[in-house]
């Protein structure tokens, strides 16, 4: 594992908390980011790096119903389709990686 990557898991709509009163069984969904900020990643910045500016509804319904943003492990991180995620973005927020 490299010691500079980071992988953290935006769930939305309650996803890995089927307890929560905002959990929605027909809209819970967790996205996985890999970047090269330390913890704790602010929500508002990973939410940034997943959607950079929202364009779609379905894009602002997430963001609005997002539950929480957590660190994984790198193992976690590969349940989720993170294959091409290679291309090494330097922003304002931080360094994270995109697909080519």
């Amino acid at each position: 594992m490299d010691k500079n990557i980071y992988w953290y898991e935006l769930c939305f709509f309650g996803d890995e908390d089927t307890e929560s009163e905002k959990y929605d069984s027909n809209k819970a969904c967790s996205y996985v980011i890999k970047t090269e900020i330390p913890p704790v990643i602010d929500d508002m910045i990973a939410l940034k790096i997943l959607f950079g500016e929202p364009r779609e509804q379905w894009e602002r319904e997430l963001i609005e119903n997002c539950t929480c943003v957590m660190e994984i492990s790198e193992d976690d991180a590969q349940f989720f389709d993170v294959e091409g995620l290679t291309k090494r973005v330097e922003s304002e927020y931080g360094v994270y990686y995109t697909r080519q």
